[in-house]
């Protein structure tokens, strides 16, 4: 059972109250991606929220999901500004050949370039930046399997074994890999 959560000024939650409070936090966490939003929302502290999550395996779970919410609303503005654009509207001031002034009114459809680039590199490894490194076959196969073991959260020991093995090798002013324990 989990503890039961504070209030922001220290009172302790009723059950009752806690299920409102994360049902609060949970539905403003969603659709804005921000913690301090949703505590505030829920009148709690933003460590409440944090002891949910170690404490109330169901908690952690719809919040995993109001997570995955939340970054679906990102992905979706990314969308918006990067493929679809959005209307803009100017006020022209324009001058004829009598020399009488108009204003007028212009609709203009925006777009993004940074927010297509990230479209585009989160879908396609053309589009994606690139690190040039030139460095022994150890490294640069380390690197491939770290990149390839990033995409899979239950191998991160496996992540952490890499990263110390590249830790004792270090890189020459000419961007060849030294074995620090060699020299």
């Amino acid at each position: 059972m989990p503890r039961t959560a504070r209030h922001k000024q220290g009172r302790v939650l009723t059950l009752d109250e806690r299920v409102e409070a994360q049902e609060r936090f949970l539905t403003v966490f969603a659709k804005s991606g921000i913690i301090l939003q949703g505590a505030a929302a829920a009148g709690v502290d933003r460590s409440t929220v944090s002891e949910w999550r170690r404490s109330d395996l169901d908690f952690a779970r719809r919040y995993d999901i109001a997570e995955a919410d939340a970054n679906d609303v990102i992905r979706q503005e990314i969308h918006r500004r990067g493929v679809t654009g959005w209307t803009e509207t100017t006020h022209v001031e324009t001058t004829d050949s009598n020399g009488d002034t108009k204003s007028e009114t212009r609709k203009v459809r925006k777009f993004s370039d940074a927010m297509l680039k990230l479209i585009a590199g989160s879908r396609m490894a053309e589009y994606r930046d690139r690190l040039d490194v030139t460095s022994n076959e150890q490294t640069l196969g380390a690197f491939r399997d770290i990149e390839r073991i990033s995409r899979d959260a239950d191998r991160s020991s496996e992540a952490c074994d890499l990263l110390a093995e590249i830790a004792n090798v270090g890189l020459d002013a000419g961007g060849l890999g030294v074995d620090r324990e060699q020299g």
